[in-house]
């Protein structure tokens, strides 16, 4: 199996660039398998060792995404907010959407908003832009701005009707 591959390899790869291969490889096979703990560690130990590595800005984002998964929001904001500010593709979209959620996990809602508004202007055709533009309106309503709330879940009740629209209904 691939993971024991590139675990093997790992140990007996001597420093070099196959070496640095094989271990950014073994933390996003283990990210894909969602062992987010263990691919958190293994990528976090990259970042450490390779600091110059070509691959290092997709390792932030990949441990950045472990982090989120296991909750820890505090963990990976600043790192989805690195990986959007330094515009890494193709990860600045989704690094962006998440910044705007970690960000209302944390109750912070005008950098949630911000988040937001820098996706959607940036990335009108993101797939998750329903979504999106609901967070944006929770953002706004906490922030008591309604009719700047109301206005984005309205374009969501006009874009579609999955879920998001229902949401926002109410």
């Amino acid at each position: 199996h691939a993971l024991t591959a590139y675990r093997q390899g790992v140990t007996h790869a001597s420093a070099g660039e196959l070496r640095e291969k094989l271990q950014f490889k073994q933390g996003e096979v283990q990210y894909r398998l969602a062992k987010y703990d263990a691919a958190a560690g293994a990528l976090e130990q990259f970042l450490r060792e390779y600091p110059q590595s070509s691959l290092l800005p997709t390792a932030r984002f990949l441990v950045a995404e472990c982090r989120f998964q296991q909750q820890q929001y505090e963990q990976a904001l600043p790192l989805f907010v690195q990986t959007a500010n330094e515009k890494v593709e193709p990860h600045q979209a989704l690094a962006l959407f998440r910044a705007g959620t970690c960000e209302a996990h944390r109750k912070q809602w005008s950098e949630s908003q911000r988040h937001f508004t820098t996706l959607l202007n940036a990335y009108p055709q993101f797939a998750e832009q329903s979504e999106a533009r609901y967070a944006l309106g929770i953002a706004f309503f906490e922030q008591k701005q309604i009719d700047q709330a109301s206005g984005a879940w309205q374009a969501v009740i006009d874009e579609t009707d999955a879920e998001p629209a229902a949401k926002s209904h109410y």
